[in-house]
């Protein structure tokens, strides 16, 4: 944890994992004041609109609200295993969480599931047959290499072999059998690749980004895992790397034309999306970048119903949900968390 103060903090909004001024009774420098109340979900006129409808049809090339999450939060994880998404954990009004919030995304409904073992917020998740590995993280006052599995059939836990670096606002992507943690945070931006054996329960160290940051949009497509944007140690950041899990090499691949970090991120049929995250000024943003695998290039979409900081995203029958973020990328008693349940059908 950064003993920045309040004041320097403030001056730099960026969504450092590192939780400054999150667990305010631990840092020197920070006034202690509470985090205000969560809005309501109608606060957004926009969202009133079809939120908890299931009767409306998608919007092709658009972007639809859906039933909003039972809890306000930013950085939470989200895992995809059939036709439900899996909420778990980030950073609400009471601190720190551990919830585990299920989405139907056919019923347009929520219920709960087994809490986290271990509270946590910006952390990475990778899903491998059927189970969703929960990997890292911050606690509210230091960083954590602690692995988790949630088996939804069993609606259980069990901890799994600790990532050796511990750290927080790192990606993760899945081939299938590996779990791959990407950079993140951990006193400084890192480089660090490290990839999990979910067979052996095992870590071993692979090569590392070409560019240390955090807050990256990672997701594989075509054997490649692709990390785009993110928060590097001189700032906002446009590299776009790709990662050959044959071969274990990073290539610079064709920078992102929008800074962004912190976003909401999903991968569908050779398509990377970024929706959201904050700016270079730590601002949010609502904006849609697309990344095609097979061309190197960029294009735009349509702009998120809510603009939003940190959201957790995960893609089922080709649509891609982004849940809650918030309105800065730390807490304070100024951060405004975020119910919104965003989904894009290309």
């Amino acid at each position: 944890m950064s003993s920045l103060p309040c004041t320097a903090v403030g001056t730099a909004v960026r969504f450092r994992a590192v939780a400054i001024c999150a667990t305010l009774a631990l840092l020197t420098g920070c006034s202690g004041q509470s985090v205000s109340p969560t809005p309501t979900f109608q606060d957004a006129a926009s969202f009133a609109r079809d939120a908890s409808s299931i009767a409306l049809p998608d919007v092709h090339n658009g972007w639809k609200a859906r039933a909003p999450m039972p809890t306000a939060r930013l950085g939470p994880v989200a895992a995809a295993i059939g036709t439900k998404i899996y909420v778990i954990g980030g950073y609400g009004a009471s601190g720190v969480l551990g919830i585990n919030e299920i989405y139907d995304t056919v019923a347009n409904t929520w219920k709960t599931g087994a809490r986290m073992p271990t509270p946590r917020w910006v952390a990475g998740v990778a899903v491998v047959k059927g189970i969703a590995y929960v990997i890292g993280g911050n606690t509210g006052g230091a960083q954590t290499g602690v692995v988790e599995a949630y088996d939804p059939a069993k609606n259980a836990w069990s901890t799994k072999a600790p990532m050796p670096t511990s750290r927080d606002s790192l990606s993760a992507a899945s081939d299938g059998t590996f779990v791959y943690a990407i950079g993140g945070y951990e006193g400084d931006r890192l480089a660090t690749v490290e990839r999990y054996d979910t067979v052996h329960d095992s870590w071993s160290e692979e090569a590392p980004l070409l560019v240390a940051k955090s807050g990256s949009a990672v997701d594989i497509a075509q054997g490649t895992i692709f990390a785009a944007g993110g928060l590097s140690n001189g700032g906002v950041t446009d590299d776009n790397e790709g990662y050959s899990v044959k071969s274990n090499v990073w290539t610079t691949l064709a920078p992102a034309t929008t800074l962004r970090q912190a976003s909401c991120t999903a991968t569908d049929d050779g398509t990377l999306y970024l929706a959201g995250g904050s700016d270079a000024s730590g601002n949010p943003l609502g904006t849609l970048s697309l990344y095609h695998v097979t061309k190197n290039a960029w294009a735009k979409g349509p702009s998120m119903l809510h603009p939003t900081i940190g959201p957790a995203g995960a893609i089922v029958s080709g649509s891609i949900y982004c849940f809650g973020g918030a309105n800065q990328g730390f807490p304070t008693g100024s951060t405004i968390f975020y119910k919104y349940v965003q989904a894009y059908t290309p």
